[in-house]
């Protein structure tokens, strides 16, 4: 019998993924959208994904996420909604705690209320080890967050295990270091430095302006995660997964490496504006990913390198 999966956030870079890799594997897919979304990203996602069907709702009203689940009945959710935008969130707290924090729970009290062998994967993030400074942290790594979007991923986290130690659910967080590709944001650094690139190659753009390139990330390329995420939703056993490259790389390398490819000197293009600058940053972060390797056989495929040529050769086949 052919298995169901509801998807939050279906129209996000990972969401689109996993909706992609599960209808290659014959699910049937149901994707979660706003009231208020856009048609373009409909389209795009149908385009995706031919069968899937879109409900919209307002995931920050419990009664929603409920009828979305007694009315699709799906084997598995997977939880990508959530605010990502890391430069206001201290304005923004409602919007970042109610989306990453709350949302979370209701699916989780849904599931509980409606049907327990529903299984449950959970978005979490690096941002939850903030302050760590221990070089690489794992699914041990005390959990010390420094940003509101890391603390509320946190405390998702926590309901996660309360769920699955209290009531025996089948529910997991995947705890996501960076991932980027050629679908990631417009506000991210790593698509904003490949677009400018692509930009700049083509004559459209003559320079981009940059915060902070000191800063250090583990960077891996999302539809690799995306198959983390779906093995940790097949295991025999629902446990919370780091998951990552272990390779780090300044955003100062990314960018040289970025214009390299496109045998640019990156340091003739790129202006340095303050206000971009992220101000308190956590610290060097580095996933430890030996428990999902040894436990599920998955480690990262594709490189940086790779990733930046996928995500530009992107950019200017678009133009």
């Amino acid at each position: 019998m052919k298995k169901t999966a509801l998807i939050f956030g279906v129209t996000g870079q990972d969401g689109s993924y996993m909706a992609e890799l599960l209808y290659e594997k014959g699910y049937k897919v149901y994707g979660v959208v706003r009231n208020s979304a856009n048609h373009e990203k409909l389209k795009w996602i149908i385009s995706l994904v031919p069968s899937i069907e879109l409900r919209s709702a307002n995931i920050l009203e419990k009664h929603e996420v409920f009828n979305l689940i007694r009315i699709t009945k799906p084997d598995e959710i997977y939880n990508f909604a959530g605010s990502t935008n890391v430069f206001n969130a201290w304005e923004n707290l409602d919007v970042v705690f109610n989306l990453n924090a709350n949302v979370p729970r209701y699916i989780l009290e849904s599931i509980l209320a409606l049907d327990k062998s529903i299984k449950f994967f959970q978005a979490s993030s690096c941002l939850i080890f903030g302050r760590d400074a221990s070089g690489t942290q794992n699914e041990s790594t005390p959990v010390n967050p420094i940003h509101p979007y890391g603390i509320a991923k946190a405390s998702a986290d926590a309901m996660v295990r309360e769920f699955r130690s209290v009531f025996g659910m089948y529910c997991c967080s995947g705890i996501l270091f960076n991932h980027e590709s050629e679908r990631r944001g417009d506000n991210f650094f790593s698509k904003k430095i490949t677009t400018a690139a692509a930009n700049i190659k083509l004559g459209k753009q003559s320079s981009i302006k940059i915060g902070n390139l000191d800063s250090i990330r583990d960077y891996g390329y999302a539809p690799n995660f995306m198959q983390a995420a779906y093995l940790m939703m097949q295991n025999g056993k629902s446990q919370d997964y780091v998951i990552g490259t272990g390779n780090l790389i300044s955003m100062k390398n990314f960018a040289k490496k970025c214009f390299e490819y496109i045998n640019l000197d990156y340091l003739n293009y790129i202006e340095f504006d303050e206000s971009l600058s992220r101000g308190i940053d956590t610290n060097i972060l580095r996933a430890d990913c030996r428990k999902i390797e040894q436990e599920l056989g998955w480690r990262a495929t594709v490189s940086v390198n790779e990733m930046i040529k996928i995500m530009i050769d992107e950019e200017l086949n678009k133009k």
